[in-house]
């Protein structure tokens, strides 16, 4: 078990913090790109994870703000 590899792709957050987070832990290990619908959720409770994500070593392009 567990030698399957994520690919990459699109998810939803459906508006929840938590799942916005862990896709883009996820997203570390895929192949590809993952693009995060509903990304901006992490603001209810983490308004810097994604400035400390990118500390970490992750790049983001963010599409579609205003």
């Amino acid at each position: 078990g567990g030698t399957g590899r994520l690919k990459g792709g699109r998810a939803n957050a459906m508006g929840d913090h938590r799942i916005a987070m862990s896709i883009a832990v996820a997203a570390v290990i895929c192949d590809a790109p993952v693009i995060i619908e509903n990304a901006e959720a992490v603001n209810k409770s983490y308004p810097d994870f994604y400035t400390d994500y990118i500390k970490l070593g992750a790049i983001i392009e963010q599409k579609g703000l205003i």
